[in-house]
């Protein structure tokens, strides 16, 4: 089983605060559901206010075209008067003669002239045998309604009833100059008239296309809906913007959260810049983040203290389990106590050393000796303890690199590291005679990195590598091995300002790389 640690493999600042998935589950964008709200509520109102306002104006446009075409039907009946003389007792004054609109190729205007009762007087001539039939009553002024024109376009006609002019003379029941009506005195002429036409009055129907009036209601709907689509769309523009600066301070809380080192916690959240509504979470947070800061170092502390309060016992046990193996009259079972007393020993005397050595790399209390090294040797001597360590087991590293190289290294410390990475590739790789060291030098430093197989780990694990007592299955024992080795290696990595990171360059391979290490400069290493 596979048990390794990491420096990092994936971001160095770690997940990002403002992961949706980070406590939050599947939480939608509170900027994009403000945007789709705003504007569908928005839009609502539109549509409906555009319903609204087109219903208003296309009834004010239909009663001023109505309007229009009775003003103009009541000019025509004027020019209607009595006359005796004529065979149909009236004379009009207006006609396809007299009026070029009722000729006219396009856009022809339409009349039909009635009695009450119906006869046709006269149509004009473009009217054909068309008919806009007759639906007047005696006791109604006019009635406006929609026909087909005779050419097929789609026109609007208003009947109108009137009482034809006269010239002051006195027709009897038929019509009159005054309201009274006169029997005794009429002419014979006028006797004649009223016996020819018993009925008082007479019906004008004018027609004409209401093409221009519904060209006016169709600009009237495209107006408004684009009126409305460009509010819509400014609406959406100005939304983006209000929602970028409503989630900007946010936004920039996440940022500065996910620049805080989780292994000291110092820095805060700017609460300056914070507007009114977002100044108490950052506050909160700064607090939380306080809290954090004194568990962490109450943590360290922790971790210190009882590892110093542990080395003395610890070192009193294995000399105990050392001078009683020296009697010799143990029986082999004595031998056999004492000897795993003193392997006991001397694992939790490796957990000791481990967390003191981390303790004093992180608090910077360690001290460095630096000074020049030549790589090659100190990787030699540290694969032959490995060898020599790896509990009589035949195993092969392969060293990979640059012969001349001298960097300035803490060879303690560095022999420590890397001791630690090899001891991790021998007991947690699957094959240890495939273990490979390699180094060299690029951009100005140096790096080291140790390959070996590692078919069960998977890349969503190396996030976790460097965590300290992290084994890659929980529920499984631990095989004597502690897992703290890399979490050595990322605290020496850290006070030699080197970089410690894990990667898996193809599959069912680890590889764990140590850069930034310091040359050592060109005349030193000349003399």
């Amino acid at each position: 089983m596979m048990k390794v640690s990491s420096f990092t493999a994936v971001d160095p600042q770690g997940p990002s605060l403002c992961d949706s998935r980070i406590g939050c589950g599947a939480m939608k964008s509170i900027r994009y559901s403000m945007i789709a709200y705003v504007l569908a509520g928005g839009g609502l109102l539109l549509v409906l206010g555009a319903i609204i306002l087109n219903a208003r104006i296309g009834r004010v446009l239909d009663a001023q075209f109505d309007a229009a075409l009775i003003s103009k039907a009541g000019v025509l009946a004027t020019l209607v008067g009595v006359a005796p003389e004529e065979p149909a007792g009236v004379d009009f004054h207006f006609g396809d003669e007299f009026m070029p609109e009722f000729e006219a190729s396009i856009g022809t205007e339409y009349f039909q002239l009635r009695f009450d009762d119906g006869r046709l007087l006269e149509n004009s001539n473009r009217m054909g045998d068309a008919d806009f039939g007759y639906q007047q009553g005696p006791d109604t002024d006019h009635i406006v309604r929609d026909v087909v024109l005779p050419d097929g376009r789609a026109g609007r006609a208003v009947e109108f009833d009137f009482i034809p002019q006269n010239d002051g003379e006195d027709y009897g029941p038929w019509i009159s100059d005054s309201d009274h009506e006169v029997v005794a005195g009429i002419s014979s002429e006028a006797q004649d008239f009223v016996e020819r036409f018993p009925e008082a009055g007479m019906t004008l129907v004018y027609a004409r296309s209401r093409e221009e009036l519904d060209l006016d209601l169709a600009l009237v709907r495209w107006t408004t809906v684009g009126v409305n689509v460009a509010i819509l769309l400014g609406l959406a523009l100005v939304l983006v913007r209000a929602g970028h600066m409503v989630t900007q301070p946010i936004e920039q809380i996440c940022h500065e959260l996910g620049a805080i080192d989780p292994g000291v916690i110092q820095s805060r959240v700017d609460v300056a810049p914070c507007p009114r509504e977002i100044e108490p979470l950052a506050l909160q947070l700064n607090a939380m983040l306080d809290r954090f800061q004194q568990g962490l170092v109450r943590e360290k502390r922790f971790s210190s203290d009882v590892a110093h309060e542990l080395r003395s016992p610890v070192t009193r046990l294995r000399l105990m389990a050392e001078v009683g193996s020296m009697d010799p009259n143990l029986s082999a079972e004595q031998a056999e106590m004492f000897a795993d007393l003193d392997d006991a020993a001397r694992k939790l005397e490796s957990i000791v050393n481990g967390l003191l050595l981390i303790a004093r790399a992180e608090s910077g209390s360690a001290q460095e000796n630096r000074e020049p090294t030549d790589v090659q040797a100190a990787l030699d001597e540290v694969v032959r303890d490995a060898r020599f360590g790896s509990e009589g087991q035949a195993v092969s590293v392969a060293i990979e690199g640059e012969r001349t190289c001298l960097w300035l290294l803490d060879t303690g410390y560095f022999a420590i590291a890397m001791r630690n990475l090899v001891d991790n590739a021998f007991a947690h790789g699957c094959d240890p005679h495939a273990v490979r060291v390699t180094f060299g030098e690029r951009d100005g430093s140096g790096w080291v990195a140790v390959t070996n197989p590692a078919d069960s780990l998977n890349a969503a694990e190396l996030s976790h590598l460097f965590d300290r007592f992290w084994r890659q299955d929980a529920s499984r024992p631990a095989d004597g091995h502690i897992g703290l080795g890399l979490s050595i290696v990322r605290a020496v990595s850290e006070l030699m300002g080197w970089h410690a990171r894990a990667s898996m360059p193809e599959s069912g391979v680890l590889r764990i790389t140590l850069d930034g290490i310091q040359l050592l400069p060109k005349l030193d290493a000349l003399e």
